[in-house]
């Protein structure tokens, strides 16, 4: 017996009535952007990583700089 009581010719019929249902290019289309998905999640990590080590005197110059700046004067 393979995952509590789940044998491979379970999953094997699993897949094939799941691509039965949907059909192996929608499958396809899924998996592709599933891929892509995991891939950007990854690269926002990552820059959040490099934005973490940073000084701490880059970050507190970037906050004061963007609080100082004023509106854009009003139209009469």
């Amino acid at each position: 017996m393979g995952l509590d009581g789940f044998s491979i010719w379970h999953l094997i019929i699993l897949l094939i009535i799941v691509a039965m249902i949907f059909g192996t290019g929608k499958l396809k289309n899924v998996g592709s952007d599933l891929a892509a998905a995991v891939r950007s999640f990854r690269e926002g990590l990552q820059g959040e990583r490099k934005d973490e080590e940073r000084k701490p005197e880059e970050r507190k110059n970037e906050t004061t700089e963007a609080g100082s700046s004023s509106p854009p004067p009003r139209a009469p």
